[in-house]
């Protein structure tokens, strides 16, 4: 099929689902499409496999990262920031996970900034590892300066944690500044240090961001919730 034809199809559906918001204006500016026609399902996770630990966490306050080590991810950022917390805190560590044409640069990054022991590069790991990770850590954070829907950051939420996030477009549709965690406007690392600082300090605090981040993503963003959503919507066009 054409590419025009394909903008075609898609100019005269009926309906269609979608997820970023970027991506709603986009459709209602540049193609005309009325808005209420649009369904917008956000990503699902499994929180019955994304669920906390029960076991009592390390004391060590630990960071997790996990994405491609390209340059709207930010890694850079958050690791002057973690130097940071690391020149006026103790028992501090940051995981950082993926693979890419920047890693070697993270890596000297490191140990210019002297935290090459604080920091360690756990490379692609599987699913699995990856549910071991953030079990495995106090807080997680993504500095990436656009992103669409990440789903670490709702598999981070489903299992309790604080989440420290960018300010892209779809930063207030996965999480609640202030509640279910933070979203840092800034690209100062001294104003993600004390993000981290906050979250190091305030035990409670932590616990209080982590189970609110819990609940919303059991009430929002199960995979039953998306499923009955576009379920509905087929219904009320006659599909099925």
């Amino acid at each position: 099929m054409s590419a025009l034809a394909i903008c075609f199809v898609i100019y005269r559906a009926v309906s269609t689902v979608n997820l970023p918001e970027d991506v709603i204006s986009s459709l209602v500016k540049d193609f005309g499409f009325y808005k209420p026609v649009i369904l917008k399902v956000r990503n699902g996770v499994d929180y019955n496999k994304f669920t906390p630990d029960e076991k009592e966490r390390s004391q060590q306050f630990t960071i997790f990262t996990a994405g491609r080590f390209i340059p709207r991810k930010r890694f850079d950022l958050l690791i002057r920031a973690f130097a940071l917390l690391v020149s006026s805190h103790d028992n501090v560590e940051l995981l950082i996970a993926g693979d890419g044409p920047l890693k070697k640069e993270m890596k000297a990054l490191t140990t210019e900034l002297n935290i090459m022991d604080k920091v360690k590069f756990l490379g692609f790991i599987k699913n699995n590892e990856m549910l071991e990770a953030y079990r495995a850590s106090t807080i997680f954070v993504l500095p990436s300066k656009s992103e669409g829907m990440p789903m670490v950051v709702l598999e981070a939420q489903s299992l309790g944690l604080p989440v420290i996030i960018g300010n892209f477009a779809s930063s207030d549709e996965l999480i609640e500044d202030g509640r279910t965690g933070f979203i840092i406007k800034s690209e100062k690392p001294q104003d993600w240090s004390k993000a981290l600082s906050l979250l190091y300090e305030d035990v409670e605090l932590r616990k209080i961001l982590g189970k609110e981040a819990r609940k919303r993503i059991v009430r929002e963003f199960g995979w039953k919730n998306a499923a009955m959503r576009i379920m509905g919507r087929f219904e009320d066009i006659g599909m099925i």
